[in-house]
């Protein structure tokens, strides 16, 4: 759904469309989160979340949330500068790809999906996230003399010349 953005000195609303929409009612109380995701080696744009983040106070939203490969900052915001007086009114969390997956797999090892459609959906989601043609996490580049790395290391402990070697 576009939104539009005031634009600062005179010029004419941006419009705007952020990736997702969270929204959870608990009793009369209602949380809505506006959501940005990259994917692959896409990288957050500062700019970009610059300006979610002024649409999510416009909006009255109560958070704004970012996912991508990207690590968080250690207090678990994106890995780009914020408006810091506007942090206090509307946080801003980031979630990587890999974060996210990893809790995923957890709550499916663990059977704490206890609803048959939920862990269903929850499997199929692991699936396709993992799941190298999805594109969505980007493997690590180990470099061009990795598979020299791994032929030393086998070599080494006694594993002789058998070197399976995947090609990404």
């Amino acid at each position: 759904m576009p939104y539009q953005l005031d634009c600062r000195g005179g010029n004419p609303p941006e419009e705007l469309r952020p990736d997702g929409l969270v929204q959870a009612v608990h009793g009369k109380r209602r949380w809505v989160a506006l959501v940005e995701v990259k994917v692959g080696r896409a990288n957050l744009d500062p700019d970009q979340i610059d300006k979610y983040h002024r649409l999510a106070r416009e909006e009255r939203a109560d958070a704004l949330i970012t996912v991508s490969n990207q690590p968080a900052l250690p207090d678990g915001r994106p890995p780009v500068s914020l408006d810091g007086r506007r942090l206090r009114s509307i946080p801003v969390s980031h979630f990587s790809w890999e974060r996210l997956l990893s809790e995923a797999q957890m709550l499916s090892r663990k059977k704490e999906v206890s609803d048959p459609d939920q862990k269903w959906m929850l499997d199929e989601w692991i699936r396709y996230v993992d799941d190298l043609e999805s594109r969505i996490i980007v493997p690590p580049d180990l470099g061009s003399h990795w598979g020299e790395v791994l032929a030393v290391s086998w070599r080494f402990c006694g594993f002789g010349d058998t070197i399976l070697i995947f090609c990404l």
